[in-house]
């Protein structure tokens, strides 16, 4: 799953361990590559339509790129920053 990946490469994404797929707060946007969902309850149409998914739910089938929003990122010296978050993820890193 993006989310095992996700987690493996230090990539945040938004969840609260639902990981059922009716939730939505692991709503990322697959900018490229291909997954598969057997779930995709939290998604409405028109995310579909404009390339979002669930990263609890997508299994990665080809390389992928994913949009995850921006996070905000701790810094050494106490303050944050907010950074945009896409990254690819390889298929094979969330086995």
């Amino acid at each position: 799953m993006i989310l095992d990946a996700a987690n493996k490469t230090n990539l945040f994404i938004d969840n609260n361990a639902c990981r059922s797929g009716i939730c939505g707060s692991c709503r990322v946007k697959l900018l490229s590559g291909h997954v598969d969902m057997a779930v995709l309850d939290a998604l409405t149409e028109q995310e579909k339509a404009n390339g979002y998914i669930l990263a609890c739910q997508a299994k990665i089938r080809a390389d992928v790129t994913v949009d995850a929003g921006t996070a905000r990122v701790a810094r050494t010296d106490g303050r944050h920053i907010c950074r945009p978050m896409t990254s690819r993820l390889r298929r094979g890193e969330a086995d």
